[in-house]
């Protein structure tokens, strides 16, 4: 199952993402994350929109 949770700034997905791991704790689910804003997120845009070979 993949779930996807969205929403602008303030709506409190950080908030129901602690909610559900706390919830699901016993299922160990896996929580990953969207690089955003950081310069890791700015990277792989630019790699994208360049279309860099990461290998290279």
């Amino acid at each position: 199952m993949l779930v996807t949770i969205e929403g602008i700034d303030g709506t409190g997905k950080s908030t129901l993402i602690e909610g559900l791991k706390t919830e699901l704790a016993d299922l160990n689910p896996v929580f990953t994350r969207e690089p955003g804003s950081s310069w890791i997120g700015g990277a792989v845009r630019r790699g994208i929109k360049e279309e860099i070979n990461p290998i290279a």
